[in-house]
């Protein structure tokens, strides 16, 4: 179920007005739906809110290592691409049972916590996600064909308050980039 469409309707879906908007609305629509983490989540570790991406504090340039030439499958690029591109902003929420990601567009992509695989599509490319809280960090993986594989960590330090996010990618048959490590200052109370 999505926000409200008037919830949402700013002109450019990447601007900061769109965003407030977004938090907004999901703040909203999930009113009803109490923010329970679980008990093993501790509070200042919760990665739930609305996060802006630091780019002075990021390191983002592991993308650029990543050619058509590779061997991977037909595919397999665009989706490493997208899976580790740094959203300029980031919506989650983390409960006892799943976590649910707020896209842009007003969609969500939920996973269950439990380390259970859901099959899902990226760029019509069928892909395999496990979602599993580790006692201090949201560890999401995604595999695709041919054996490629993103693993991400979102970890809250709860000194700063900020949200680290850092990705690897993994592959038979090609050599990737290192870590990928995304910043995000909180937009939303803490």
């Amino acid at each position: 179920m999505r926000p409200p469409a008037s919830a949402v309707s700013v002109s450019s879906r990447s601007s900061p007005a769109f965003f407030v908007a977004m938090v907004v609305a999901v703040l909203a629509f999930d009113a009803g739906e109490a923010h329970t983490p679980s008990a093993d989540i501790e509070s200042e570790r919760d990665p739930s809110g609305a996060w802006v991406l630091n780019p002075a504090l990021s390191d983002l340039g592991g993308l650029a290592g990543i050619g058509r030439d590779e061997l991977l499958p037909g595919g397999a690029i665009d989706i490493l691409r997208r899976c580790l591109e740094a959203p300029e902003q980031l919506v989650l929420r983390l409960t006892d049972a799943s976590v649910t990601f707020y896209q842009n567009d007003g969609s969500r992509r939920v996973y269950p916590i439990s380390g259970a695989r859901i099959k899902e599509e990226i760029l019509d490319l069928p892909l395999e996600t496990r979602a599993a809280w580790t006692g201090s960090a949201l560890r999401l993986e995604r595999k695709a064909r041919g054996g490629v594989s993103i693993t991400e960590l979102y970890a809250v330090d709860p000194e700063t308050n900020r949200l680290t996010v850092t990705a690897a990618a993994r592959a038979r048959r090609a050599s990737l980039p290192g870590r990928i490590r995304r910043v995000y200052d909180s937009v939303t109370a803490r």
